[in-house]
């Protein structure tokens, strides 16, 4: 068997430095002549002129495989630095603050002037609102005036709203109060320990027990306690160090004495403790010290006249012999070095290595021309032939320069495309292109064996599809490279792979399925959609449960989760930002008033196919100049009647729903078809040139209408809340199967519905306060009585059979008094808000961790229930797991109704907060309007 001309083997593809070798490249290529060359003689020395034309090779190769094996660092980067989507691994692992600890640390981390803060949920029992939470924060103790506390507090209320999740806010903001507490302990120490320095650690640890300090770490300490840079770099990226997890303890509630003794007789040099006990504000505790909600005990304050013997009266003693005679300057100063010891350095965030910019920049795509090296025997270097110029030898020269030119192109195109690596990883490519290529400028002599000649004559080629080229030499080149550039599909399939190295596994179907464009256009903006989600990835994916920021400057930002639907679905991103944006403000903005059934004359079908024919697309011719599509668009009836059906929106896209007709007068009429039937008569042009371009442009403008209008407007339910004051807080009782059987007849502030849940449980066990009531309609209701907690419940249902009654009655009694089963008491209640007496009984879980997404209902592809199912689905996917939405899809007029409020309600958000008495009046609209459109989804 014959063995093949160019074998490769697992070998040679293993071993990359083969191409940098020029003598394996030169073996290799006498080789191959030899087989190639069969009968004809030639030593293969280097007088041969085709050895020599191999060795140019080899080395022009050698410089090619060079080049390749560049630092990425090289490759992807210019004299213009361009930017990559090669994140560092802080880029990668870190993330908006998610948890509670890692909102801790943001504020811990940005406020120097706290020693600690708490973030915790509003945990009341009884009730289900999630997502509140309360801020606590210890202010370090020398900042004195109320101005600067309010300044702090203001700065960590910023960082919390700058940092706020979806579905999330906080009701509280409080500083935490200091109660002083003084130490009575009897202390044994050994007979070589310092007295001084006994009682200043003892008084040290102690405090620290009570008040830890957070400790701060350096990414190099970190990493030798064998934290990888997933673990370090997790949660969010601080600006000053890292704080562990269990640095952040939770709030001390009480002090255990026995767990004091523990401490300090762990510390050198004590040998016993005794008569132990803290004593806070006159009153002594021996076994356990309850600390209040928002206040913490200290034993150090700042003014060290106060660590006297007299303070704290903590006896030391050697050997029972009594330590009287210490300095309490030596107290202090062993006290000082020991806080040192956990003082909040500011240690930085050190930078991890990433793909950054080269010191040293190469011009990676400089070619240089292999003619340059020839000897100059061969006459093609810029100095031409040495020997006499006859035309002969002239003639020969320029062949084998015209022999060469092909494959120097071919090379200088390699280091062209070598080059432009970085424009394939940019997103600014104005260029559209993914082949690059570059003139052969440092060829000697070029212009003797191609046509450098300024013209636009051009020619044809069969090889390239009869496609027309320029005969210049620049022009024809650029013109080969367009031809055989893929762009779109290539650009694409690249995007796609930058993609999926950050795991979005997102497709683009959607936009596939339903889009406003043709083919190109399509593509086009695909690759648009997909380039700005690249450029935004790092943003996107570290802040995937960010939630807008309601008092930033800016009046109307968004969610990060809405900013990747808009990339996702090519949605229009101005839409929902302000006022003037909104979506029913579109029609305004584009010259249509309302939407109505249209009035026109309609044309029967028998007519239609007498008279009319479709508009063919070849059949169409662009604007010319000095044209203007306003006017053409003046002409339909839509324009000058201000006023359009709204099928319009839907199917006005097409041409195929729209004819021309050719009157007696010689005009050309247009008839749209409204319904399956009817036809329409919007307009009347003088040619039927203009009325074909009357039509396109009407399309085109409904296509833009369409665009305008798709976007969406995003509500978390919890902003909608009342305040724990307002007397909106209802109960529910549950029966047996959990279902909401009773409601009370009235509502309560929030700390007075706790106190009734409370007191309850033990009026369901009493079987007197169970009736049966008829109502004036005849039908019966069951209801509950409690003259105690004044408050009574009825039944939601209504009953017609009074047997039926009676047993629904006697189940609830049974259940509710625990007489056939043991339930527990937070399975048999619920809870609701009733913001007026005629208003819907919202269950409280309408407010927890849930959304409403609000979008039109009247586009082309928003009214299609294969967009709704597949929006429906992708909302799931991208949403954090913790949130639900509702969708809702509204018409017009429902659409009007809910922006009026919604950008109200914003508005005031922003300027005023949420406590005034506009914010809950449009909060309360806004519930009973989305509560009362997803009652079906829930």
């Amino acid at each position: 068997m014959e063995t093949p001309l160019f074998e490769e083997t697992e070998e040679n593809f293993k071993n990359n430095n083969l191409g940098i070798d020029a003598r394996f490249l030169y073996s290799r290529g006498i080789a191959y002549l030899q087989q190639l060359s069969g009968s004809k003689w030639t030593d293969y020395n280097i007088h041969d002129p085709g050895v020599t034309i191999l060795e140019q090779l080899c080395f022009a190769i050698t410089d090619l495989t060079y080049r390749t094996r560049f630092d990425i660092n090289d490759h992807l980067h210019d004299q213009n630095n361009y930017l990559n989507l090669f994140l560092k691994p802080e880029e990668v692992f870190s993330s908006n603050p998610v948890t509670l600890n890692d909102i801790r640390k943001k504020i811990f981390d940005e406020v120097f002037e706290v020693n600690n803060v708490w973030l915790e949920p509003i945990s009341e029992k009884n009730s289900l609102f999630n997502g509140i939470y309360q801020l606590m924060v210890d202010i370090d103790s020398n900042i004195k005036d109320e101005t600067s506390k309010k300044e702090i507090v203001d700065k960590i209320e910023a960082i919390f709203h700058e940092n706020r999740n979806l579905c999330e806010d906080i009701e509280d903001l409080n500083v935490i109060d200091v109660i002083p507490a003084t130490l009575h302990a009897d202390v044994e120490i050994s007979h070589n320990a310092d007295p001084e320095e006994i009682f200043a650690r003892l008084l040290f640890e102690i405090e620290q027990s009570l008040n830890p300090v957070v400790k701060i770490y350096s990414k190099q300490e970190l990493l030798e306690e064998g934290y990888s840079e997933e673990q370090i770099y997790e949660g969010p990226l601080l600006a000053n160090g890292f704080i562990k997890d269990e640095e952040l303890q939770p709030k001390t509630t009480k002090i255990i004495i026995s767990d004091l003794i523990k401490i300090i007789m762990q510390i050198d040099g004590i040998t016993g403790v005794k008569n132990l006990n803290i004593e806070t504000e006159g009153k002594k505790h021996e076994t356990q010290v309850p600390i209040p909600k928002n206040k913490k005990l200290t034993l150090i304050n700042d003014e060290v006249q106060e660590l006297t013997f007299e303070k704290h009266n903590v006896q030391l003693s050697k050997e029972g012999m009594p330590q009287d005679n210490l300095k309490i300057a030596n107290i202090e100063r062993q006290l000082n070095e020991f806080k040192s010891i956990y003082k909040r350095n500011i240690k930085s965030t050190e930078s991890s290595e990433g793909i950054s910019s080269s010191k040293d920049l190469k011009n990676i795509d400089k070619y240089h021309s292999i003619q340059e090296d020839f000897p100059s025997l061969y006459g093609i270097s810029h100095e031409g032939p040495t020997y006499p110029k006859d035309l002969a030898s002239q003639g020969k020269a320029k062949q084998l320069k015209a022999y060469l030119v092909l494959y120097e192109q071919i090379m200088a195109n390699f280091l062209s495309q070598l080059g432009s690596v970085k424009k394939l990883f940019s997103f600014d490519d104005k260029e559209q292109q993914s082949y690059f290529y570059q003139e052969l400028t440092n060829v000697p002599n070029l212009d003797q064996v191609v046509n450098t000649e300024d013209t636009d004559e051009k020619v044809y080629h069969e090889m390239l599809g009869g496609q027309p080229i320029h005969k210049n030499y620049a022009k024809g080149l650029k013109d080969i490279n367009n031809l055989l550039d893929n762009y779109i599909d290539r650009k694409n399939r690249l995007l796609d792979f930058l993609l999926g190295v950050y795991g979005e596994e997102q497709s683009f179907n959607i936009l596939t399925q339903f889009n406003y464009f043709n083919e190109e256009e399509l593509a086009k903006n695909i690759i648009k959609n997909k380039a700005e989600l690249l450029t935004n990835i790092q943003y996107l994916q570290s802040n995937k449960s960010l939630a807008f920021n309601y008092t930033h400057k800016k009046k109307f930002p968004i969610s990060i989760f809405e900013l990747k639907l808009q990339s996702l679905l090519s949605l229009n991103q101005e839409a929902g930002f302000d006022d003037k944006k909104c979506f029913t403000k579109s029609f305004n903005e584009i010259d249509i008033i309302e939407l109505s059934a249209d009035e026109s004359e309609i044309y029967k079908m028998d007519m239609i196919d007498r008279s009319f024919d479709y508009i063919d697309n070849i059949d169409i011719e662009p604007l010319e100049n000095g044209d203007s599509a306003t006017d053409l668009l003046n002409k339909f009836s839509f324009f000058k009647d201000k006023k359009a059906p709204i099928q319009a929106l839907v199917n006005g896209l097409s041409l195929d729903n729209y004819m021309i007709g050719k009157t007696e007068d010689k005009k050309y009429k247009v008839v749209y078809q409204g319904n399956e039937n009817e036809w329409w008569d919007i307009g009347e042009f003088d040619t039927e040139k203009t009325t074909n371009t009357a039509v396109n442009e009407l399309t085109k403008f409904f296509t833009k209408f369409n665009v305008h209008c798709e976007g969406m407007h995003l509500l978390e339910h919890i902003l909608l809340r009342p305040k724990n004051e307002d007397t909106k807080f209802g109960i529910y009782i549950l029966d047996q199967n959990y279902n909401k059987v009773l409601y009370s007849d009235k509502c309560f502030s929030f700390k007075e519905r706790n106190k009734i849940v409370k007191e309850l449980e033990e009026e369901l066990k009493n079987p007197d306060y169970y009736e049966i009531e008829s109502l004036e309609d005849k039908s019966l209701e069951i209801t509950f009585n409690s003259k105690k907690l004044n408050v009574k419940f009825h039944s939601i249902e209504k009953y017609n059979s009074v047997e039926e009654t009676y047993d629904l009655k006697e189940n609830l009694f049974h259940f509710l008094s625990n007489e056939v089963v043991i339930v527990d008491y937070d399975r048999k209640i619920g809870f609701f808000i009733q913001n007026h007496k005629e208003a819907n009984r919202v269950p409280e879980e309408f407010y927890n961790f849930r959304i409403s997404l609000v979008l039109p209902a009247w586009t082309h592809r928003f009214s299609k229930n294969e967009f709704r199912n597949m929006f429906a689905a992708l909302v799931q996917e991208e949403l954090p797991a913790y949130v639900m939405p509702h969708i809702h899809w509204l018409e017009l007029d429902d659409m009007i109704h809910f922006e009026e409020k919604y950008i109200d309600w914003k508005t005031e958000l922003h300027d005023k907060g949420s406590a005034t008495k506009k914010f809950k009046k449009l909060s309360e609209e806004l519930t009973e309007f989305l509560f009362e459109n997803s009652l079906g989804r829930q």
